[in-house]
């Protein structure tokens, strides 16, 4: 009889907690990410932070990106500051950019086509968490290509 109740009462525990709602996912924190853009012959990667704002499910960010295009020895590159927000859409995160400046562009005989702000377009994405540590999903701006972020875990020793 005391083996049948604490069962029930196992089982009872473990439905409840089953029933409860998933807390939300909290994307705060620094993150990497990386796109590939097949078709150009390109690749974007960079550093990007979110804060929440309050409790809500919105965030602002802020991050550097370098767009690097091409094979060596004519490889060129960009990269850029951009500010950002991040909001909770369709089970998922848009994320919304705005170019803040432009930081460095090579090589030195291309600099000043590069580093023009109106040749580049802000980075943009819609990616799904998929657990604490990734999210992956689409980045669109002039081009669209799949993205990957991983969250950076800083270890404490």
């Amino acid at each position: 009889m005391r083996l049948a109740l604490a069962a029930l009462v196992l089982i009872g525990a473990a439905s409840a907690s089953a029933q409860k709602p998933q807390p939300e996912e909290d994307i705060s924190g620094r993150w990497l990410f990386q796109t590939i853009l097949v078709q150009k012959g390109c690749k974007i990667e960079g550093d990007i932070s979110f804060k929440r704002q309050g409790k809500s499910d919105i965030y602002t960010c802020t991050f550097v990106s370098t767009e690097t295009c091409g094979k060596a020895p004519r490889q060129n590159w960009t990269k850029v500051k951009q500010s950002c927000t991040a909001k909770l859409k369709n089970g998922g995160f848009e994320i919304m950019s705005k170019v803040v400046e432009m930081v460095d562009a090579g090589p030195k005989d291309m600099r000043e086509a590069l580093m023009d702000p109106g040749g580049y377009s802000p980075d943009n994405f819609t990616v799904r968490v998929l657990s604490d540590t990734v999210m992956a999903g689409q980045f669109f701006s002039r081009n669209v290509a799949a993205v990957r972020f991983e969250r950076v875990v800083e270890r404490i020793s």
